[in-house]
């Protein structure tokens, strides 16, 4: 009787000992299986992750992340603006001029309108003498003083702060100089996504 139960003890130590490596081996082949698509998701953002910025010429678009705006070279001014609310505190900006971001695109026409698009589908639309910085500007009183010579960048930062949205970024459009000439609050555009060329 007793080796029958020690026969009985050791087949029901073996059947045990199969199946736990069968779970092993399962659990072996679910991660092999499983886990590199996980790591696949989580390990990069999609490229359209870091897309801040896309320019549209025609049937040719040019991407930009935050990145390869400041790879640019960069313009640093002053800058402020007229609204209904009245004058707006006068602010660093840096950023990338418009033109130095248009000069990067091959066969541009002599004469060309820039529409800009926001995320919350607002847009403007700008000529080339705004592009070149020609736009009026204004007295403290809010009049107007004649024709400026301003430069039009896109804007990444504010004061030395990295815009997010609270500060209308990532990317903005607005108007410096040195001395941080008023321009008028319709000229400058919050949360920049595009720009087309026509």
């Amino acid at each position: 009787m007793n080796g029958e139960k020690d026969k009985a003890d050791v087949y029901t130590k073996y059947i045990a000992i199969l199946l736990a490596l069968i779970f092993i081996i399962a659990g072996a082949v679910y991660i092999y299986v499983n886990l590199p698509k996980n790591e696949e998701k989580n390990e990069e953002p999609t490229p359209e992750e870091n897309i801040l910025l896309t320019t549209v010429f025609g049937s040719d678009s040019f991407n930009y992340s935050l990145e390869d705006l400041m790879n640019l070279e960069n313009t640093i001014g002053y800058g402020r603006y007229k609204s209904k609310k009245g004058i707006s505190d006068l602010k660093s900006y840096t950023g990338v001029s418009v033109q130095e971001l248009l000069d990067t695109i091959d066969s541009l026409p002599d004469n060309y309108t820039l529409v800009a698009f926001a995320k919350d589908d607002y847009n403007n639309t700008y000529s080339m003498y705004n592009i070149s910085g020609h736009v009026e500007v204004y007295n403290e009183s809010g009049n107007g003083t004649g024709i400026g010579n301003l430069t039009m960048i896109i804007a990444y930062e504010e004061d030395g702060v990295i815009l997010n949205d609270s500060l209308g970024g990532p990317l903005r459009i607005v108007f410096v100089d040195e001395e941080g000439s008023i321009t008028d609050s319709g000229l400058w555009a919050k949360y920049l996504i595009r720009i087309e060329i026509i």
